[in-house]
């Protein structure tokens, strides 16, 4: 399907947001025809360099919402009680996992240097192995690379022919673009060719000595996706989870994904968000929500020039915004087992009426708060089970007693919430 005729059939099919997953890949009337198309609420993309992310935010024709990262690749740190095994069969399938060039695809190795050595032989064993060629065939390994990811990758090589490396002993095959699995060995943190982004079958492997010293190089690097830990030390694991600046840690793993789990970039990538439902309430919205009306206005030049640039952060105001009447917030509770808890989530959902407006705000439980309240009526079925139908009729009564008491408020409630009449709610 072409890029045009895959624009016509989303706006035919209403829907609100459009995931563009590589601009390059559009052509300039289908690109055209989505930034100025005004049933686009938001746009969320993942694209090479800033270069190409202020691009798309100029050529923009309304303002909207702009979720952007910049591509770039994980780490992996191998402790030396970890099983090296597992850890260099983990690199050679996903260092060249999608040629390289998916975001969990590892880019920087940081190994322990009392089992540099060890690692180093056995993954020169693996890599020498690795078979290049059409992605399609399941016998090769490592599929095609875009032709610039290819040049960026030999540019580096050239200028970094003093560091020792290891090829693939694969043939590449003679039509396509293939660029043969590389690895470098001893690469300094200081080299610029370490904290540059080369996407593409190409893997730096760099040692060091204590852990305080990988998380030093870790969270220095420009590139915050995730990165996986390998050591069979818990407390250690511990440790560098909580002190890794980087979306997602994956323990004697890499790049499992899950999509209930949300996972946020960090440092220069961006800020785009991957996973989990708060992502999902991005692209969708109640029926009974309005749609965004926007402007003629064009987008503020300044705002594009200053785009993917640090601001400051926001003054407090003058004038305090919590109701002196209430100064505490309140903390919204689930009921569980005859008693109110705060959601494992930590996180709200908004309840709008027909019309748009905020009724109120409802903890967004998880498979912890569901867990609890099963557990809680499971404990309470033998005690309710246990008394007489008479006795479990009066509690039923009691509780319908207290519910009409407040049949007003509820018959308002229903009548918001639905959009119906006031006399349509007191009869529910």
């Amino acid at each position: 399907m072409s890029a045009v005729s895959e624009v016509k059939d989303c706006q035919s099919r209403g829907i609100v947001a459009v995931l563009l997953p590589e601009v390059d890949t559009l052509t300039q009337i289908a690109q055209q025809a989505l930034l100025s198309d005004r049933n686009i609420a938001m746009l969320s993309g993942a694209l090479s360099t800033k270069e190409e992310c202020r691009s798309l935010v100029s050529s923009l024709q309304y303002p909207i919402p702009v979720s952007l990262c910049q591509v770039g690749k994980s780490s992996m740190i191998v402790f030396s009680n970890s099983d090296i095994d597992s850890a260099v069969d983990c690199l050679a399938d996903k260092g060249f996992y999608a040629s390289g060039q998916a975001y969990d695809s590892v880019g920087k190795v940081l190994v322990q240097s009392s089992c540099y050595e060890k690692f180093c032989k056995r993954l020169k064993e693996k890599i020498s192995k690795l078979r290049v060629g059409d992605a399609l065939d399941h016998s090769n390994d490592v599929g095609a690379t875009t032709s610039k990811n290819i040049s960026a990758i030999k540019e580096a090589l050239t200028l970094n022919t003093h560091l020792s490396q290891f090829k693939s002993s694969s043939a590449i095959p003679d039509t396509g673009s293939y660029h043969a699995p590389t690895v470098l060995l001893d690469v300094q943190p200081s080299n610029d060719i370490w904290d540059e982004v080369l996407l593409g079958p190409l893997v730096k492997v760099a040692s060091f000595r204590t852990a305080k010293e990988a998380v030093a190089i870790v969270n220095h690097s420009k590139q915050g996706v995730g990165c996986s830990i390998w050591s069979e030390k818990n407390s250690l694991i511990m440790q560098l989870t909580k002190q890794l600046n980087v979306g997602t840690v994956w323990v004697n793993c890499h790049g499992i994904r899950e999509s209930s789990r949300p996972s946020q970039y960090r440092s220069c990538t961006g800020s785009m968000q991957c996973g989990g439902v708060d992502l999902l309430k991005l692209y969708m919205s109640p029926a009974a929500t309005p749609r965004l009306s926007f402007s003629d206005d064009k987008i503020d030049p300044s705002l594009v020039k200053n785009f993917g640039k640090a601001t400051s952060p926001a003054l407090p105001s003058d004038k305090p915004t919590v109701d002196p009447e209430e100064s505490v917030n309140r903390t919204i509770k689930l009921f569980i087992g005859g008693a109110l808890k705060r959601s494992a989530n930590d996180s709200y959902r908004t309840v709008l009426s027909s019309t748009g407006a905020v009724l109120g705000s409802l903890p967004d439980a998880n498979k912890k708060d569901i867990r609890d309240a099963v557990e809680a009526a499971a404990k309470a079925f033998p005690g309710w089970s246990g008394k007489s139908g008479f006795n479990r009729s009066q509690i039923l009564y009691f509780l319908a007693e207290n519910i009409c008491r407040r049949k007003e408020d509820f018959a308002e409630v229903i009548a918001q919430s639905t959009g119906r009449k006031y006399d349509d709610g007191m009869q529910e």
